[in-house]
């Protein structure tokens, strides 16, 4: 199968450009002729490139006739589109479309139903652009305190949710959850053209044993409000018995420095070798993220080194981690929640919930599983395109 990738890299990488290297690298060792097109927003510098890049921001004719000459060039089965915002520009579909290959949209994060992309205002969970207006976005300032950067977020928003002719360019949407896939719908997808399938994370091997975890609990990602890390600090404060390691940086870091005591250690951004080794020998994963997250690799790295999961409840959480972690679940914001919870794990017998997060990882998120699916939505999306041939 030829294949080509479609992404709109971000200037900071993050985890929606890991995934994208992921899955390309995933196609590649299973044969298929991908070639992968990135531009970056790196390109986006002064303040005339802004206005320019916002005013294209419902459709790019410069990338469309780039797009249109690759697909020429390449002639791909399918085109799958990664991020398009902003400088891709929903333009990129039609031209994919008119190349006679299935278009794939992968949904990485809530940006076609929110200008935030994270449905939080505030430091609360918000879905008021999930209603009849999207105006809510434009009055509360939402894509980075602006008025006009808000406005040109929601123009996008109706040249793509809100338009049937762009829903009908794509043959095939990915949601990386159960509970994505429904927030999606009722913000005014097409169910029959959402397919789950989540992201993956690599295997580093039987999980090690309790006697071997000698790193207390840890919490592994970017600090910051929405993450909860504010939330985590406060509760292991009372928890001295407990060493935790915090893995990663972000705005709320010099906040945590300032606040946490001892037995937190601060270790900021690790290379991924260093940060997976401590998180093969911690006895839990902390997960207190308080907005809906699409599907955290955290959490995928928990499950595949085997080690058990504190989290809150919110989101796709609990339908991701399942029954087995049903009791280690908190709300989200509660200190006192998190904390307790912790101590219920303390209470537990630990192997079986090491057995239960391997086995969530072999069933679901293993590179073989997610290539299985991945291959499954191509399908989909194939028969879309010749039903409309």
């Amino acid at each position: 199968m030829r294949i080509l990738i479609l992404h709109n890299a971000y200037k900071a990488a993050g985890g929606e450009d890991s995934v994208v290297r992921q899955e390309t690298a995933l196609l590649q060792a299973h044969g298929h002729d991908v070639v992968y097109d990135e531009i970056s927003n790196d390109a986006i510098a002064s303040n005339i490139e802004k206005i320019r890049s916002f005013m294209q921001v419902t459709g790019s004719k410069l990338q469309a006739d780039r797009i249109r000459a690759l697909c020429a060039e390449v002639k791909p089965d399918i085109v799958h589109i990664h991020n398009f915002f902003p400088l891709l520009s929903p333009a990129a579909h039609g031209a994919a479309r008119a190349s006679g290959a299935a278009v794939v949209q992968t949904l990485h994060n809530y940006r076609l139903l929110c200008a935030s992309a994270l449905l939080m205002r505030s430091g609360q969970i918000c879905e008021d652009c999930l209603g009849l207006s999207r105006l809510p976005a434009i009055r509360h300032k939402c894509y980075r305190g602006s008025y006009l950067g808000s406005l040109a977020v929601n123009r996008m928003i109706h040249a793509t949710t809100d338009n049937p002719k762009w829903q009908s360019a794509v043959d095939q949407f990915i949601v990386l959850t159960e509970f994505g896939k429904r927030l999606f719908i009722r913000g005014g997808l097409p169910a029959k053209k959402l397919y789950v399938k989540p992201n993956f994370v690599a295997d580093h091997g039987t999980p090690l044993p309790l006697s071997a975890r000698d790193q207390g609990y840890v919490f592994l990602g970017r600090l910051s409000r929405e993450k909860g890390i504010r939330t985590l600090v406060t509760a292991w404060n009372n928890l001295p018995q407990y060493p935790l390691q915090i893995i990663g940086a972000g705005p709320e870091e010099d906040w945590c420095r300032a606040h946490a005591a001892p037995h937190i250690n601060l270790h900021g951004a690790l290379p991924h070798d260093a940060a997976q080794s401590l998180l093969r020998r911690a006895k839990g994963l902390i997960f207190p993220s308080e907005w809906y997250e699409g599907l955290s690799m955290s959490l995928l790295e928990g499950f595949a080194a085997g080690t058990p999961i504190v989290a809150c409840d919110i989101g796709p959480a609990r339908e991701i981690l399942g029954p087995d972690f049903s009791d280690l679940l908190f709300t989200a914001g509660d200190a006192q929640g998190l904390a307790a919870a912790v101590l219920r794990l303390e209470a537990q017998e630990w192997h079986p919930l090491s057995h239960a997060a391997r086995a969530l990882y072999e069933a679901g998120y293993s590179p073989a599983c997610n290539y299985t699916m991945m291959m499954d939505g191509y399908e989909k999306a194939l028969a879309q395109r010749r039903a409309r041939a």
